[in-house]
């Protein structure tokens, strides 16, 4: 990532957060939320260029229930009702939170940090066929074969990795591991090796202690 584009991110974000998904860089997603919460969160990323902070929320922590490392997205409008706010995100690179900021409007931003992550811009290679090989496996291990893998043919390599691991029985450790491997095809080796782990069952898990 150039030194020029970073200087453009901004150093403080609004942040969303979802239980169990992350967002890949390069990668995009819809979202709908509902109440007038959502509406001051997406007003306060929409003054603020439209950048937003999404973080994978973590239920077992008293205070700021987020992972300290999140994606930057930029955030532009879909629809909106008196009621529900919808929007697409568009994952741009990935961040780590430096400080944690409570809002006047209730809701958290962050002072984050961009260093660690330069090659989210760089172009990215993963294996697809033996990814795709392994979720079909993981498909008729899990009895849902009638599961149609051709229409993943045509996805990006990061929209392909985010749809597997929607897709996938992954705890949100596993996806935040994910989240944080240094680059897609290691992203994608890690996804490969936790739907092997899924097919193998009890055994793996009586070899881990």
């Amino acid at each position: 990532m150039s030194h020029d584009r970073i200087k453009n991110f901004p150093n403080c974000v609004p942040l969303l957060s979802f239980s169990n998904a992350i967002l890949i860089p390069e990668s995009s997603e819809q979202v709908t939320l509902e109440g007038l919460h959502s509406f001051s969160v997406v007003g306060e990323v929409i003054k603020n260029g439209g950048y937003v902070g999404v973080v994978q929320s973590l239920q077992c922590l008293e205070d700021t229930d987020f992972f300290t490392t999140g994606t930057l997205a930029h955030l532009t409008l879909a629809d909106m009702t008196k009621t529900s706010i919808t929007f697409n995100l568009k994952g741009l690179t990935r961040f780590d939170i430096q400080e944690f900021i409570k809002t006047p409007h209730n809701f958290y931003a962050a002072q984050v940090c961009y260093g660690r992550y330069p090659n989210d811009a760089l172009v990215k290679k993963m294996d697809r066929e033996s990814l795709l090989h392994t979720f079909q496996k993981l498909l008729s291990y899990l009895e849902c074969s009638d599961f149609d893998v051709e229409l993943f043919r045509e996805h990006s390599n990061e929209r392909l990795l985010k749809e597997l691991i929607k897709m996938c029985p992954l705890g949100h450790i596993a996806k935040q591991h994910i989240l944080e491997t240094s680059a897609l095809e290691q992203q994608s080796d890690l996804l490969r090796q936790y739907m092997e782990e899924t097919m193998m069952g009890p055994l793996v898990a009586f070899t881990r202690h």
